[in-house]
């Protein structure tokens, strides 16, 4: 039986191995390009209406991975150096950011190599002669929610980014040096 005993093992790491890279989509989203967008540019507001635009600069620059923190830093850079055209300060963001879908599917091998994991796994297992009750099913199972997971974590980071972009555009028709009154 020791046959037997290969087979399963092998077909464990091959659905553990699946699970893993379908994994680090959703981990490198979340940890390194994600923000509290709300409170970050509620902040870079504030500090901005206060005519504090080295404060909030400093405070973009804190998060140099996250999108979001990307596209404020352009804004504030532009707009400390005399832009005030928001046409002008839309391009310059949009110019920093680039290609925020390419850079959002990154790493582009994580998905194909889950998606052929699990199914070499699977494979495997019913081609041994086993039910697929339990946990190989539940690894397989694991595996696509992680990869669902990164598609609706990119859309989430996709969202906060023109959440900062549109705010900080829509502080440039106001008079932003008046401070906040209330």
């Amino acid at each position: 039986m020791p046959e037997v005993e290969t087979m399963q093992w092998l077909v464990y790491t091959l659905l553990g191995a699946g699970v893993l890279a379908a994994a680090v989509r959703p981990a490198r989203l979340a940890f390194l390009l994600d923000l509290n967008a709300e409170a970050f540019i509620s902040q870079v507001k504030k500090l901005v209406r206060a005519d504090n635009i080295d404060r909030a600069t400093r405070l973009a620059r804190f998060i140099p991975h996250a999108p979001a923190g990307r596209a404020a830093l352009s804004f504030l850079e532009a707009y400390r150096n005399g832009v005030r055209d928001v046409e002008m300060l839309g391009q310059i963001m949009d110019a920093d950011l680039g290609d925020l879908d390419s850079e959002l599917r990154r790493p582009r091998w994580s998905v194909p190599v889950a998606v052929a994991c699990c199914a070499a796994g699977l494979a495997l297992g019913i081609s041994g002669g086993r039910s697929l009750a339990g946990a190989p099913l539940v690894l397989a199972g694991a595996a696509a929610v992680l990869v669902a997971a990164g598609f609706f974590k990119s859309s989430d980071v996709r969202r906060k980014t023109a959440l900062v972009r549109r705010e900080l555009l829509g502080l440039v028709g106001q008079d932003v040096s008046a401070g906040s009154r209330g």
